[in-house]
């Protein structure tokens, strides 16, 4: 039900900006060939045009393989989780994932956030079983996931990147003749040309990407250093504004992840890292495009340190002992807390940005004679709801000129901080000479000449 009903509810502008440049484009090269501010995750892009292309033009069909692959990670969560402990902790984890609001969330946009945790949790597990037990089968799918990972959203090569620098220090054990029982030669070899094979085809399907990114990269600049991105990367994935909450769930992490420190030491070092690397080298960055969802692939292990510093409470005390009692009676009391702030605040999480309510709004009962035009920021993203061709004037001069050729120009407004001066000249002029009203944000103009 929390991503069934969803499913329908309008675009955001984000997943606008996604189905007008990328995937509805004309051609398939522009959607494989373009990428504007770092909005095209291109693996999803392709996936979302099979899929309107398979079930007609609608919302749901572009969020369709986010929610497909989506589901498929509470299975291979569970999987994860059951080789590194047993089947109670590994049930509630799967529990915990299938109902934690960012991964409702993730699974219900059309953005490469949900495939981006399948693929980048499907390539740990692939990567944790050829160390010790090296299989051709296994190398080939360690490949593909890897290599769809970064083609989905260019931040799962951080994945790939924390393997290789694991994997060189272990190997490094084992030339130095300080046998590492959880890898072998054989495991080395495999390795070495499976990641050989991981960098050249990525490196081919992003190669058409090579220019947009760059000219990105060198454009939009670096932005200001924000002290507390780390923090708000945390917030987001715990699914709450709380800062208590937060915080309960980064100690009771924390007491998981030492408890896998001590029975699956390999696993715990990898796990953290996935985070704490990727999120430094960013953090210091601090590229223009910088996003707490670009992180989405390490939830999965956070919840898993989650239930399993649960499982150490449950378990700290000697049986008999009324401290046992006491300790598993907050266990359960800490779940219990968590999932209720969940369950009571998961649609407040549900972004509907009111795009398709105020299109309507604006196309009602227009003949003809009625011009629409766009004004601010994204002003390109309307055309997803707006069936009609859509001016965006570049100053008040421009549009008066449209406007002396029709008998009445109706404008949407999003007001959007990076918008220019003359968009906001535009809009204070609308605002004094044409009728005007409010809808999910959005300010919609009529104005006559």
């Amino acid at each position: 039900m929390y991503r069934y009903c969803p499913m329908s509810r309008g675009l955001g502008q984000d997943e606008l900006y996604t189905a007008v440049h990328f995937v509805e484009a004309a051609s398939i090269r522009t959607t494989i060939f373009s990428n504007d501010a770092f909005n095209n995750h291109v693996g999803y892009s392709l996936m979302a045009r099979v899929s309107e292309g398979l079930f007609g033009r609608s919302e749901w069909a572009l969020r369709l393989p986010a929610l497909i692959l989506g589901l498929a990670s509470l299975y291979l969560l569970w999987i994860v989780s059951r080789s590194l402990s047993a089947y109670a902790p590994a049930s509630v984890a799967t529990f915990m994932l299938a109902v934690s609001p960012p991964h409702i969330i993730w699974s219900i946009e059309a953005r490469g956030y949900a495939p981006m945790i399948f693929f980048t949790l499907l390539s740990s597990y692939l990567y944790l079983r050829l160390l010790p037990h090296p299989t051709k089968r296994d190398a080939f799918l360690f490949v593909a996931a890897s290599v769809c990972g970064a083609y989905v959203h260019l931040y799962s090569v951080f994945v790939t990147l924390v393997q290789i620098l694991l994997f060189l220090y272990i190997s490094n054990t084992v030339s130095a003749k300080q046998p590492d029982q959880q890898i072998t030669k054989p495991s080395i070899r495999i390795l070495l040309v499976s990641f050989l094979t991981i960098a050249i085809l990525s490196l081919i399907i992003y190669i058409p990407l090579l220019g947009p990114i760059l000219r990105d990269l060198a454009g939009r600049g670096r932005s200001d250093f924000n002290p507390f991105f780390p923090w708000t990367v945390i917030q987001t994935l715990t699914g709450s504004e709380s800062k208590g909450m937060a915080v309960l769930l980064i100690v009771v992490s924390a007491l998981g992840w030492f408890s896998l420190l001590k029975s699956n030491r390999l696993e715990g070092r990898y796990f953290i890292w996935l985070l704490i690397g990727p999120l430094l080298i960013m953090w210091i960055a601090r590229p223009f495009d910088l996003y707490p969802r670009f992180f989405a692939y390490w939830l999965p292990y956070y919840l898993l340190f989650f239930i399993l510093g649960l499982r150490s409470l449950w378990q700290f005390a000697p049986r008999g002992n009324v401290w046992l009692v006491s300790s598993r009676m907050l266990s359960g009391l800490i779940l219990i807390v968590v999932l209720h702030n969940w369950s009571a605040n998961w649609r407040n999480y549900i972004p509907n940005e009111g795009y398709r309510e105020a299109s309507r709004a604006i196309a009602r009962d227009a003949d003809d004679s009625v011009a629409f035009c766009a004004i601010g920021g994204a002003r390109s993203v309307w055309q997803y709801y707006i069936n009609r061709p859509i001016l965006t004037p570049l100053s008040v001069a421009d549009l008066k000129k449209l406007s002396s050729n029709h008998a009445e120009l109706r404008c949407v407004y999003y007001e959007a901080t990076w918008q220019s001066f003359e968009q906001t000249e535009i809009a204070s002029y609308l605002s004094q000479h044409a009728s005007w009203q409010r809808v999910k944000g959005f300010t919609l103009f009529r104005y006559r000449s």
